[in-house]
């Protein structure tokens, strides 16, 4: 912690998610803050093409440091994709198909969410939630993922490479179709 206010607005951007190097633009490069947040070589060589760029661990590894590993979690985390009535019951399926049974259900509170969670609740499922992607998203994200022995997903999800720098069984599903626009 920096000890700054939480109203205090740090001019830095980092990339939504993990940013796999695929692109010659650094992830979210093009987002207003006027110096990039790298958490690598790689990723500030090619930041600082279009911007001013420092390299700065990411701050999961601050969390894991200060917050330490529960090598106790309890049960599975299913990682959601992006809420939807198509998207939730592919995946539903997906899990009864594949006989995993009980899991609580990771939301990601993208827009209105009030239908995957009344979806996931309807059938049985715990929901757990990070919240909105403010101040606090990286924390609440960490202790939700901290409290789990397995994680699942059902996309390539940052959750999935935060889950596995924890630590924690990490499953990938591959008969899982989704959509969004």
């Amino acid at each position: 912690s920096l000890g700054l206010p939480d109203e205090f607005v740090i001019p830095l951007t980092l990339a939504h998610g993990v940013d796999f190097g695929c692109d010659k633009r650094a992830a979210d490069v093009d987002s207003p803050e006027p110096v990039y947040w790298s958490t690598n070589k790689s990723l500030h060589d090619r930041a600082g093409k279009y911007k001013p760029s420092i390299i700065i661990p990411h701050p999961w590894i601050f969390l894991r440091r200060e917050n330490g590993v529960n090598d106790c979690g309890r049960g599975t985390l299913l990682v959601g994709p992006p809420p939807g009535k198509e998207n939730d019951e592919n995946l539903l399926n997906t899990m009864n198909y594949m006989g995993i049974a009980s899991f609580d259900f990771l939301l990601k509170k993208r827009g209105d969410v009030s239908n995957s969670y009344k979806f996931w609740s309807d059938n049985g499922i715990e929901v757990v939630s990070a919240g909105d992607p403010d101040n606090g998203f990286y924390e609440r994200l960490y202790d939700v993922i901290n409290n789990y022995e397995t994680v699942v997903g059902c996309t390539l999800s940052s959750a999935i490479f935060f889950a596995a720098a924890l630590g924690k069984r990490c499953v990938v599903l591959t008969n899982y179709t989704l959509q969004f626009y």
